[in-house]
């Protein structure tokens, strides 16, 4: 075998050590992007807990901010069924509310009325609200700051704290939406990147086909030149001395 043989035999077993790199390169990374399609192409948004507590803690600062303006939904006319519990409790807390800044005091149960409706009525409100609310009502007259206040001028207090309310309510409710929409944004991005994965996976596995086919062709080229130059040694050497002919 002339110098030159050996120089390209030895190329050819480099390129063949090159492709059999490339090829495992390529059916590793196609199975790791094949795992993470299989864990990210069902992906679900987050769960988001939607329950919300309304809570005294920011209620004095709010005292001073900016009230709301006025909703847009109209007050239901319908008047609430009298056997309704909730409305019940929501009348009761509120007389019990009266009574701790003026024992004489009296709830005026229309008003109570229309105000629950007002509240049940409201999309962004609703029953849960109004569940929320009785319990903050009940704990701002165990509250002995705000008791005071209660003592001095009940029904504005009960009308700011009521104002409150609905402003931290809507405010908690608007940041679990969002929390929501970022949740499903999330699992739609792992969704798309697991598509990618999947894509990508496809192409390693093709690559790692050819890359393997290419390494068969050159064993064969290899194989094909080995069995020329037993051949052509054979032939110059028939009686296998090892003398060349003359």
């Amino acid at each position: 075998m002339s110098i030159i043989q050996k120089i390209e035999s030895g190329y050819l077993q480099l390129l063949r050590i090159l492709l059999l790199l490339l090829a495992t390169g390529a059916v590793v990374a196609a199975v790791i992007l094949g795992a993470q399609y299989v864990a990210g192409h069902d992906a679900k948004p987050a769960v988001v807990k939607d329950e919300i507590t309304l809570s005294l803690a920011n209620y004095q600062s709010a005292l001073d901010a900016p009230a709301d303006s006025p909703g847009q939904h109209p007050q239901a006319k319908a008047k609430a069924g009298a056997k309704d519990a909730l409305l019940i409790e929501f009348i009761k807390t509120i007389d019990h509310f009266l009574k701790t800044g003026n024992p004489n005091a009296f709830v005026n149960e229309s008003g109570a009325t229309e105000g629950f409706i007002k509240f049940e009525s409201a999309p962004e409100l609703g029953r849960p609200f109004i569940k929320q609310l009785i319990v903050i009502i009940n704990a701002a007259t165990k509250d002995r700051k705000i008791a005071d206040r209660i003592k001095q001028a009940s029904s504005e207090e009960l009308g700011s704290l009521v104002e409150y309310s609905v402003r931290e309510y809507k405010e908690k409710t608007a940041a679990i939406n969002a929390e929501k929409a970022r949740a499903i944004d999330d699992a739609q991005a792992v969704r798309t990147q697991a598509n990618w994965s999947l894509y990508a996976a496809g192409a390693g596995f093709i690559a790692f086909a050819g890359l393997i086919l290419l390494v068969v062709l050159l064993k064969i080229e290899r194989n094909l030149r080995g069995g020329i130059n037993s051949v052509t040694e054979h032939t110059r050497d028939p009686l296998n001395t090892g003398i060349p002919p003359a």
